[in-house]
């Protein structure tokens, strides 16, 4: 399986990860290794976006162990964000679902928020132009 990694850099050592893919035996070591390397590059606080993510295996459980294990040595913050339902009944299956960040929940008093802008609402959609007669 492939798993696709992007990050964006924002102030005071935050970074928003996405992902899309899935995170198991073949993927969550390289995953891990990408994230490891922010860290080195200054990362502190971490949201992992992870709506394109299908599947979330043991393996990926365990390497979000250790991100979470090394961002708390940094006394950084580490949150998942909009996890699909499959995901997110995996990680309330091991008990991890508190770490589930969502801006509804955390909108001022997580390390996360101010560090990185809440996503831009959808716009409302154009009401429909009737015709007139």
């Amino acid at each position: 399986m492939e798993l696709s990694f992007k990050s964006d850099k924002y102030k005071d050592g935050a970074f928003a990860v996405y992902l899309k893919g899935s995170i198991d035996s073949e993927t969550s070591e390289p995953f891990k290794k990408q994230i490891f390397d922010l860290i080195q590059s200054g990362a502190k606080h971490l949201l992992i976006e992870m709506s394109g993510v299908k599947y979330l295996s043991s393996s990926g459980i365990g390497a979000f162990f250790e991100i979470q294990k090394k961002i708390d040595s940094l006394q950084g913050s580490f949150g998942i964000y909009k996890p699909q339902n499959a995901v997110r009944r995996v990680l309330e299956i091991v008990k991890w679902e508190a770490l589930e960040w969502t801006w509804e929940k955390h909108p001022q008093d997580s390390p996360l928020s101010g560090l990185i802008e809440p996503p831009p609402e959808e716009p409302p959609a154009s009401p429909s132009t009737a015709s007139k007669k």
